[in-house]
Protein backbone atom coordinates (compact mmCIF):
# COMPACT_ATOMS: atom_id res chain seq x y z
CA UNK A 1 0.00 0.00 0.00
CA UNK A 2 2.78 2.19 0.94
CA UNK A 3 4.35 1.36 -1.99
CA UNK A 4 1.41 2.09 -4.22
CA UNK A 5 0.82 5.61 -2.50
CA UNK A 6 4.24 6.21 -3.15
CA UNK A 7 4.48 5.51 -6.90
CA UNK A 8 7.50 3.30 -5.41
CA UNK A 9 9.03 -0.46 -5.86
CA UNK A 10 8.63 -2.40 -2.58
CA UNK A 11 12.11 -3.19 -3.26
CA UNK A 12 13.05 0.30 -2.60
CA UNK A 13 11.27 0.69 0.41
CA UNK A 14 12.36 -1.92 1.70
CA UNK A 15 16.52 -1.08 1.56
CA UNK A 16 17.10 -1.41 -1.70
CA UNK A 17 18.16 -4.59 -4.81
CA UNK A 18 20.09 -6.53 -2.58
CA UNK A 19 20.24 -9.66 -5.22
CA UNK A 20 19.87 -10.12 -8.77
CA UNK A 21 18.46 -13.53 -8.42
CA UNK A 22 16.98 -16.27 -5.53
CA UNK A 23 17.36 -19.57 -4.74
CA UNK A 24 14.39 -22.12 -5.25
CA UNK A 25 13.39 -25.63 -4.67
CA UNK A 26 10.28 -27.49 -6.63
CA UNK A 27 7.49 -28.51 -4.12
CA UNK A 28 4.34 -30.57 -4.93
CA UNK A 29 6.03 -32.35 -7.90
CA UNK A 30 5.57 -35.94 -5.61
CA UNK A 31 1.53 -35.81 -5.64
CA UNK A 32 0.71 -39.81 -7.06
CA UNK A 33 3.98 -41.16 -6.14
CA UNK A 34 3.56 -44.44 -3.81
CA UNK A 35 6.67 -46.22 -3.95
CA UNK A 36 10.31 -45.29 -3.84
CA UNK A 37 10.73 -45.53 -7.23
CA UNK A 38 7.86 -43.85 -8.21
CA UNK A 39 9.28 -40.89 -6.17
CA UNK A 40 12.93 -41.40 -8.11
CA UNK A 41 11.10 -41.16 -11.26
CA UNK A 42 9.55 -37.89 -10.53
CA UNK A 43 13.05 -36.19 -8.52
CA UNK A 44 14.59 -37.22 -12.09
CA UNK A 45 12.01 -35.23 -13.73
CA UNK A 46 12.16 -32.26 -11.81
CA UNK A 47 16.17 -31.96 -11.49
CA UNK A 48 15.77 -32.20 -15.58
CA UNK A 49 13.44 -28.99 -15.10
CA UNK A 50 16.73 -27.46 -13.83
CA UNK A 51 15.80 -27.25 -10.08
CA UNK A 52 18.70 -27.71 -7.74
CA UNK A 53 16.44 -28.42 -4.51
CA UNK A 54 13.46 -30.07 -4.08
CA UNK A 55 10.78 -30.55 -1.22
CA UNK A 56 8.76 -34.09 -0.30
CA UNK A 57 6.72 -35.62 2.55
CA UNK A 58 7.74 -39.34 2.40
CA UNK A 59 5.17 -40.27 5.51
CA UNK A 60 2.05 -41.23 3.99
CA UNK A 61 -0.50 -41.07 6.86
CA UNK A 62 2.26 -40.75 9.86
CA UNK A 63 0.67 -39.78 12.78
CA UNK A 64 2.53 -39.42 16.04
CA UNK A 65 4.10 -42.69 16.59
CA UNK A 66 5.54 -44.26 13.95
CA UNK A 67 6.20 -47.97 13.87
CA UNK A 68 9.38 -49.97 12.11
CA UNK A 69 7.64 -50.58 9.05
CA UNK A 70 6.46 -46.75 8.74
CA UNK A 71 9.70 -45.36 9.35
CA UNK A 72 11.92 -48.19 6.91
CA UNK A 73 9.63 -46.93 3.98
CA UNK A 74 9.95 -43.42 4.84
CA UNK A 75 13.57 -44.17 4.65
CA UNK A 76 13.38 -46.31 1.37
CA UNK A 77 11.75 -43.33 -0.34
CA UNK A 78 14.48 -40.52 0.83
CA UNK A 79 17.16 -43.24 -0.16
CA UNK A 80 15.53 -43.78 -3.87
CA UNK A 81 15.26 -40.14 -4.18
CA UNK A 82 18.78 -39.33 -3.04
CA UNK A 83 20.03 -41.84 -5.34
CA UNK A 84 17.94 -40.70 -8.20
CA UNK A 85 19.72 -37.27 -7.84
CA UNK A 86 23.16 -37.25 -6.35
CA UNK A 87 24.52 -35.33 -3.52
CA UNK A 88 24.62 -32.44 -5.67
CA UNK A 89 21.09 -31.90 -5.11
CA UNK A 90 19.22 -30.45 -2.10
CA UNK A 91 16.48 -32.43 -0.50
CA UNK A 92 13.80 -30.61 1.94
CA UNK A 93 12.54 -33.33 4.45
CA UNK A 94 8.60 -32.56 5.14
CA UNK A 95 7.02 -33.54 7.90
CA UNK A 96 3.63 -31.19 8.42
CA UNK A 97 4.19 -31.30 11.93
CA UNK A 98 2.81 -34.54 12.71
CA UNK A 99 5.22 -36.34 14.47
CA UNK A 100 5.98 -36.78 18.50
CA UNK A 101 9.25 -35.47 19.76
CA UNK A 102 11.11 -38.70 20.15
CA UNK A 103 9.35 -40.34 16.60
CA UNK A 104 10.91 -37.16 15.00
CA UNK A 105 14.32 -37.63 16.43
CA UNK A 106 13.93 -41.23 15.85
CA UNK A 107 13.71 -40.59 12.05
CA UNK A 108 15.84 -37.79 11.66
CA UNK A 109 18.74 -39.77 13.03
CA UNK A 110 17.83 -42.18 10.15
CA UNK A 111 17.65 -39.62 7.59
CA UNK A 112 20.90 -38.11 8.60
CA UNK A 113 22.69 -39.93 6.21
CA UNK A 114 20.82 -38.38 3.38
CA UNK A 115 22.35 -34.50 3.84
CA UNK A 116 18.90 -33.26 4.47
CA UNK A 117 18.84 -29.46 3.48
CA UNK A 118 16.53 -29.14 6.38
CA UNK A 119 14.01 -30.96 8.10
CA UNK A 120 10.67 -29.31 7.80
CA UNK A 121 7.78 -28.62 10.87
CA UNK A 122 8.67 -32.08 12.20
CA UNK A 123 6.61 -31.94 15.33
CA UNK A 124 3.27 -29.55 15.85
CA UNK A 125 3.49 -26.37 14.89
CA UNK A 126 3.44 -24.62 18.48
CA UNK A 127 5.13 -26.51 20.06
CA UNK A 128 8.21 -24.51 20.06
CA UNK A 129 9.84 -26.67 23.63
CA UNK A 130 9.87 -29.67 21.80
CA UNK A 131 10.78 -28.44 18.06
CA UNK A 132 13.72 -27.22 20.06
CA UNK A 133 14.18 -30.68 21.52
CA UNK A 134 14.00 -32.13 17.95
CA UNK A 135 16.57 -29.58 16.51
CA UNK A 136 19.13 -29.77 19.70
CA UNK A 137 19.28 -33.63 18.83
CA UNK A 138 19.39 -33.69 15.23
CA UNK A 139 23.26 -33.28 13.24
CA UNK A 140 21.60 -31.70 10.39
CA UNK A 141 19.11 -28.08 9.94
CA UNK A 142 15.62 -28.00 11.23
CA UNK A 143 13.53 -25.50 10.02
CA UNK A 144 9.54 -24.57 10.83
CA UNK A 145 7.38 -21.20 11.33
CA UNK A 146 4.79 -21.36 8.10
CA UNK A 147 1.93 -21.56 10.52
CA UNK A 148 3.07 -19.00 12.99
CA UNK A 149 1.25 -16.13 13.44
CA UNK A 150 2.11 -14.02 15.74
CA UNK A 151 5.55 -11.65 16.29
CA UNK A 152 5.73 -12.93 19.88
CA UNK A 153 5.75 -16.53 18.63
CA UNK A 154 8.31 -16.01 16.30
CA UNK A 155 10.57 -13.77 19.31
CA UNK A 156 9.87 -17.39 21.40
CA UNK A 157 11.27 -19.22 18.26
CA UNK A 158 14.16 -17.04 17.79
CA UNK A 159 14.90 -16.76 21.91
CA UNK A 160 14.64 -20.58 21.56
CA UNK A 161 16.48 -20.96 18.80
CA UNK A 162 14.46 -23.28 18.08
CA UNK A 163 15.16 -24.06 14.16
CA UNK A 164 17.97 -23.12 11.78
CA UNK A 165 15.86 -22.02 9.62
CA UNK A 166 12.27 -19.72 9.90
CA UNK A 167 9.51 -19.74 7.10
CA UNK A 168 7.30 -16.84 8.07
CA UNK A 169 4.36 -16.96 5.59
CA UNK A 170 4.06 -13.70 4.43
CA UNK A 171 0.73 -14.52 4.01
CA UNK A 172 -0.19 -15.00 7.26
CA UNK A 173 1.53 -12.93 9.13
CA UNK A 174 1.24 -9.51 8.43
CA UNK A 175 2.99 -8.98 5.14
CA UNK A 176 6.48 -7.74 4.12
CA UNK A 177 6.61 -5.09 6.83
CA UNK A 178 6.29 -8.17 9.87
CA UNK A 179 8.34 -10.56 7.84
CA UNK A 180 11.58 -7.24 8.16
CA UNK A 181 10.70 -7.46 11.96
CA UNK A 182 11.10 -11.20 12.00
CA UNK A 183 13.90 -11.33 10.26
CA UNK A 184 15.66 -8.72 12.58
CA UNK A 185 14.60 -11.51 15.34
CA UNK A 186 16.01 -14.26 13.60
CA UNK A 187 19.59 -12.49 12.69
CA UNK A 188 21.23 -12.40 16.02
CA UNK A 189 20.51 -16.45 16.23
CA UNK A 190 21.95 -17.15 13.44
CA UNK A 191 18.82 -18.27 12.26
CA UNK A 192 18.04 -18.13 7.96
CA UNK A 193 14.81 -16.82 6.78
CA UNK A 194 13.31 -19.08 3.82
CA UNK A 195 9.74 -17.19 3.33
CA UNK A 196 7.01 -19.70 2.98
CA UNK A 197 4.06 -19.26 0.10
CA UNK A 198 1.54 -21.93 -0.38
CA UNK A 199 -0.68 -19.92 -2.59
CA UNK A 200 1.08 -18.87 -5.86
CA UNK A 201 4.22 -19.11 -7.51
CA UNK A 202 6.34 -16.36 -5.75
Amino acid sequence: IVGKACGQPVYRLLGGQARDNLPVYANGWYGSARTPQDYADKARQVVAMGYDGMKFDPFEQAWKTLDHAAMQSAEDIVAAVRQAVGEGVSLMIEVHGRLSAGSAIEMGRRLAKYNPAWYEEPVSPHSLDLLAEVHRALPFPVAAGERLYMLEEFARLANLRACDVAQPDLAHCGGLWMGKKIAALCQPQDIRLAPHCSIGPV
